[in-house]
């Protein structure tokens, strides 16, 4: 973090926010950590005099970081109030402002690794659940998902995983050419034809981007779909994520979650060849209810989604 010096103001923050991008340039690295690493610059190089100073300089940043990547808009947030969280709970303890900053960039500059040894932790628990022949469905693109496929492949572990195509930005074929290059037996369908394949999966794996308090998950558009032909399948449904996704959230439809009401047309638009005239709705996120999820395998254990609240009252 070192290499990142950078002149704070009240109102530029542009400095924060390219370094925010640099972070966000690192496949490895996700969102939430990018964010925790940009915050703890504007903590690194503020000169608030007091804590409210202080807070009213990240909020502002906080609001800025949602606007560039709205597509991560939940990944922001867990971020964030996991950053909050590190400096506004022990800050009675601290006399001077200053020792609270010094305190803050200590705790939160080993976050990138505790990241990735989280996903290893999730991986080597997963393991467990995947036995030889086996056929796996997955949706998107997740890191954690991938490492979980990878790690059990290198133990040795022979399966097969369906991939949906994940339209509108085809992440899905992105997890399928990683599995393919690996050796991973790797088959990619289309979306609507799930409930097609189902009969030959016997595990659903997706990742999410953020976990509800309720243990209901959110992501984008694929998962809650194939929670529902999971259940009625009789096909478990697990969901992997790290527990710096799990948020004080607690949606109860789709109703609650910030999608745009309208969406904006695009060059690279998967629907460009629509009519203009007619409409085109492509939600951003979706939301698991915790009745249609088995299990989630997180860096804190295998938990049943009725655990996540009690997680989330250690955590804050």
């Amino acid at each position: 973090m070192g290499k990142y010096k950078i002149n704070m103001s009240k109102k530029d923050n542009s400095a924060v926010i390219k370094a925010f991008e640099a972070f966000l340039a690192d496949k490895d690295m996700a969102v939430q950590v990018a964010t925790i690493k940009a915050l703890t610059l504007v903590v690194k190089n503020s000169t608030a005099a007091t804590m409210m100073e202080l807070e009213q300089e990240l909020n502002a940043v906080i609001c800025q970081l949602k606007e560039i990547v709205p597509d991560s808009y939940f990944a922001v947030t867990t971020g964030s109030e996991l950053f909050v969280r590190s400096f506004t709970q022990p800050k009675m303890d601290f006399k001077a402002i200053g020792e609270l900053k010094n305190w803050v960039v200590m705790t939160t500059e080993s976050v990138a690794q505790r990241s990735l040894e989280s996903r290893d932790t999730i991986a080597k628990l997963f393991d467990r659940f995947v036995v030889d022949g086996m056929t796996l469905l997955t949706c998107s693109y997740s890191r954690v998902i991938v490492r979980c496929l990878l790690n059990a492949a290198r133990q040795g572990k022979r399966f097969s995983v369906i991939v949906t195509e994940s339209r509108g930005q085809s992440s899905g074929v992105t997890t399928a050419k990683e599995l393919k290059a690996a050796g991973i037996p790797v088959t990619v369908i289309l979306d609507c034809a799930a409930a097609f394949h189902m009969k030959s999966v016997d595990v659903v794996i997706v990742g999410a981007e953020a976990v509800a308090e309720s243990g209901g998950s959110i992501a984008k558009p694929g998962p809650y779909q194939l929670g529902i032909l999971a259940r009625e399948f009789g096909v478990p449904f697990y969901v992997a994520c790290e527990s710096y996704k799990f948020a004080r959230l607690f949606p109860l439809s789709q109703d609650d979650l910030p999608n745009p009401k309208k969406t904006q047309r695009a060059k690279d638009d998967p629907f460009r060849d629509i009519p203009s005239d007619i409409s085109v709705l492509l939600p951003r996120w979706e939301y698991t209810p915790p009745q249609f999820i088995t299990l989630l395998f997180t860096d804190l254990g295998v938990l049943t989604p009725s655990a996540v609240s009690d997680e989330l009252i250690k955590l804050y």
